[in-house]
């Protein structure tokens, strides 16, 4: 199993890999008088032509709507983040994701919102040391855990920003320039299910979180889109503004 670490260094990031690690919807027409009433029924689809009808909306569904990743979102008593901060995270996040830069970049209709509101840890001291604090992190209730620091993924490892299973369902990250959390989340997001870096320099999974690290292919689309939850009749338009 592989595990993913983001370090900054200075106003460089770089997210580097470990190996070996577990990181993780009659007629009648009716006469008066002495005529006589005739009644016109329409006929009415059988079953069969129902169960045809719902089984193409659903598939109608899962091609062509948005797939909704509702997030639980923890922070450690120590780290702070609101629910509002967290919020805006999440929209940055999508919008990345729904808008297409180019020939190479995939309107993925994923979006991200978050599940209740932002709760509190105080399992550690907010910091990450050993391969013993880092699972104490993971396993507290939620899926993104805000701390306030980072320093062992793998090994002892300075100005780390993320680390995250690869696959797994949970994810470490500590507060980050507003302008990138966004690029940070989505992309410790997609170690979670199972995407390893690409060496684009313009991808999401690029191995260097940077401000033009905003696309992703087909392939990444369909995984982000893992377990994702379609609202009926909510399409998406390719790009969210």
């Amino acid at each position: 199993m592989t595990a993913i670490v983001l370090t900054q260094d200075s106003n460089t990031l770089s997210d580097r890999t470990i190996p070996n690690i577990f990181i993780f919807e009659s007629l009648s027409r009716g006469g008066t008088g002495m005529k006589t009433r005739k009644t016109r029924h329409r006929k009415r689809p059988g079953l069969g032509g129902l169960r045809a009808f719902a089984v193409a909306l659903l598939a109608l569904a899962a091609a062509g709507c948005t797939q909704f990743q509702n997030l639980q979102v923890a922070r450690h008593n120590t780290a702070a983040i609101t629910g509002a901060r967290a919020d805006q995270i999440f929209v940055d996040a999508t919008r990345l994701l729904k808008r297409s830069d180019g020939p190479d970049d995939v309107a993925c209709c994923t979006e991200f919102d978050r599940n209740g509101a932002v709760t509190v840890f105080t399992a550690g001291n907010g910091v990450i040391n050993s391969a013993a604090d880092f699972q104490q992190a993971l396993n507290q209730p939620g899926f993104v855990k805000v701390v306030n620091q980072i320093n062992w993924c793998g090994a002892i490892l300075p100005n780390v920003i993320g680390c995250a299973p690869v696959p797994g369902n949970s994810m470490v990250v500590v507060r980050f320039t507003a302008a990138r959390e966004g690029i940070l989340w989505a992309h410790e997001y997609g170690h979670t299910k199972g995407l390893s870096h690409r060496n684009d320099p313009n991808a999401v999974m690029n191995p260097v979180i940077g401000p033009t690290r905003l696309r992703v292919n087909s392939a990444e689309c369909t995984a982000y889109n893992q377990g994702g939850r379609a609202r009926l009749f909510e399409f998406c338009s390719g790009q969210r503004n």
